[in-house]
């Protein structure tokens, strides 16, 4: 069964960046969708428990990939206004640090 995605290591943080978590939401969305439609090509074995628990832990699992990928796109945010403001904060000092030589 390969439509749960080649990449679910198990470990769910750190791994990758945005693209690889944005793809494997993907992979859920398509299993999850796939659940839904019902394709079990005629058979009724009454599975139906099972297939609803599938279906609530692939629910989960996007939720928390979604969660994932916000926490990532805060942390990149947060990274490039630090980085930003570095370079103000360090022409600042330096301005100061000539202006107490010069006093």
């Amino acid at each position: 069964n390969s439509s749960t995605g080649k990449s679910s290591n198990g470990s769910g943080s750190g791994g990758g960046g945005n693209s690889s978590l944005k793809n494997r939401l993907r992979g859920q969305r398509r299993l999850l969708a796939k659940l839904l439609t019902g394709d079990n090509d005629g058979k009724d074995d009454g599975g139906g428990s099972k297939k609803e628990e599938a279906i609530a832990a692939v629910r989960a699992k996007i939720s928390e990939l979604e969660q994932e990928i916000e926490r990532y796109e805060r942390k990149e945010r947060e990274k490039k206004i630090c980085s930003k403001y570095h370079q103000v904060k360090f022409i600042e000092r330096q301005k100061l640090t000539r202006l107490e030589k010069s006093i």
